[in-house]
């Protein structure tokens, strides 16, 4: 896909047809394809494949301004955490430049080859994207002036694949280290305006792993930043669903309320969502589906020892199997210390069947408040825990570690599973304490940056 949007459809299809037509009733092999695509184009386009093909991972294309009318585009292997040496691994990259300079937009197509080139625009840009259509396999990470340039006209100027790629690469750029904290909080302040669930799941779930390494005052800054970025959009949408609306609406909406009242703690989103789950739990079909979702969540979320017990006995009562599990996964999320004990003990007392017991885990571990408390249930129960649950749902239960990114915290794990295997998911049980390290690392390298920054 990357190779065809680069060369243009027109371009790649004659390729594909003078490769059928010249190897019809005959054996090929892969560079067969690519020298056909390149005769008929003239481009390297096997060369540019075969760096792909023949190497692991995909680059982090940097690009910065190197003038006013020219910016400094750069390739390195993209990678959460350095290697020691380096990485001196090249790709010939298909870069797709799309920008505005006075008003009119310009497209500029060219290959990356070495570690670093200089582009010259047709004029000083206003703002400009790397990856135009979202079609190439790396990830772009702007300087912050261009980053903050773009923002203000992404819903006019990018499409929302563009948007999406966007926020998710200046997101991995956080979590490696190449972009701070604080110019993606300050990036995302721009997307008030944004109207696409993917969007919005993505944004999303970086500003929660961001909340994540906040406390006392600049955590409740924040929160007064993400209330005013969810309730612009929401008050857009509205809570109450409209004639016409797609499938897709519906879940943003759901998305939206969750956001704003079980992430940014906004009191009135959080009041309404009280009422409306009140009003489900009198008739479940007075309220859609994902707003009924959303605020159940929301009340768990922030909810008391009488709302747990509430959730105990919808859980136990379910009318439906989705019911039971929904409200199942919440018992997991309640931040009381008493209400933890009480779901850790059910996970191994038969309360919850030994098969979903691991995902309910997952979500105790995952808890902000007390985490840490369902890995000592976890460590002190270990050898019940293996004994009792199916061994492939272990590693998925110990997914939920990835969430203890206090380091005191982390240097427990990592200790815990030298000497305690996971009976199946050896390697994917390896990428869970990998994202462990990066999260650890993140924490380290900008918590305290990005307090100041918010209390400033």
């Amino acid at each position: 896909r990357m190779l065809e949007q680069y060369l243009g459809e027109e371009r790649y299809r004659d390729g594909i047809r003078y490769y059928l037509d010249k190897h019809q009733y005959a054996n090929t092999e892969t560079s067969d394809l690519w020298d056909a695509i390149e005769h008929v184009t003239g481009e390297p386009a096997r060369s540019v494949m075969d760096s792909w093909i023949f190497q692991r991972g995909y680059p982090l294309v940097s690009v910065e301004m190197a003038g006013d009318n020219s910016v400094k585009i750069s390739q390195q292997r993209f990678r959460y955490t350095p290697v020691e040496g380096g990485d001196s691994t090249l790709w010939q990259v298909p870069v797709v430049l799309r920008y505005s300079a006075g008003g009119t937009e310009h497209e500029e197509r060219f290959l990356l080859n070495d570690a670093s080139e200089t582009v010259e625009l047709k004029g000083k840009p206003d703002w400009l994207i790397a990856n135009a259509g979202g079609n190439g396999f790396y990830r772009v990470r702007y300087s912050a002036d261009l980053l903050q340039a773009i923002a203000p006209v992404t819903m006019q100027a990018l499409a929302p694949i563009e948007r999406y790629g966007l926020i998710d690469d200046t997101w991995a750029a956080v979590q490696s280290g190449a972009t701070s904290a604080s110019d993606f909080v300050e990036f995302a302040r721009g997307f008030e305006d944004e109207t696409d669930l993917d969007v919005w799941t993505v944004l999303a779930g970086a500003l929660g792993a961001v909340d994540r390494l906040l406390d006392g005052e600049a955590r409740d800054k924040f929160k007064e930043m993400l209330r005013d970025l969810y309730g612009t959009a929401l008050n857009r949408l509205g809570w109450e669903p409209k004639d016409g609306e797609s499938s897709r609406d519906l879940e943003l909406r759901g998305a939206l309320v969750r956001a704003l009242a079980a992430s940014a703690k906004d009191p009135d989103a959080l009041s309404k969502a009280r009422e409306l789950h009140a009003k489900y739990l009198e008739d479940p079909n007075s309220v859609e589906p994902n707003v009924a979702a959303a605020v159940a969540s929301s009340v768990a979320s922030d909810g008391s020892s009488a709302d747990y017990q509430v959730f105990i006995q919808r859980f136990k009562n379910a009318s439906t199997p989705q019911e039971e599990r929904r409200y199942q996964s919440l018992l997991g999320t309640f931040p009381g210390e008493a209400e933890m004990e009480n779901t850790l003990k059910m996970t191994l007392n038969g309360e919850v069947r030994t098969q979903d017991a691991p995902y309910l885990l997952v979500y105790c571990l995952m808890n902000r408040e007390q985490g840490p408390q369902a890995w000592k249930f976890v460590t002190e129960n270990w050898d019940e825990i293996v004994q009792k649950f199916p061994d492939n749902s272990i590693v998925r239960m110990a997914g939920g570690v990835r969430s203890l990114s206090k380091p005191e915290l982390a240097a427990e794990v990592e200790k815990f599973f030298e000497t305690h295997k996971v009976p199946t998911g050896e390697l994917t049980m390896q990428q869970h304490l990998e994202k462990l390290r990066v999260n650890v690392a993140l924490r380290e390298r900008e918590s305290a940056q990005l307090a100041a920054s918010l209390l400033s």
